[in-house]
């Protein structure tokens, strides 16, 4: 399993600092989905959701993230 961070608006993954992509299989894979969490709030990532990436796309989970106005 990965745990990766998708953008809801475009679809796209996180990679690394500013840099998004198409590709799943080039995203960074968090040691953990708190370790996801917490880097998308101290990131001040919004309209992002944590997606748990399993080898076979039917078992994946997406937990979406809600951030107030304020981050």
């Amino acid at each position: 399993m990965r745990i990766l961070l998708r953008h809801k608006d475009t679809g796209e993954y996180y990679r690394t600092e500013n840099q998004w992509t198409s590709q799943a299989g080039e995203a960074r894979d968090f040691e953990s989905s708190a370790a996801a969490l917490g880097f998308c709030v101290e990131a001040r990532l919004r309209e992002v959701e944590i997606l748990l990436a399993f080898d076979d796309a039917r078992y994946n989970i997406r937990l979406p993230l809600h951030t107030g106005p304020d981050g």
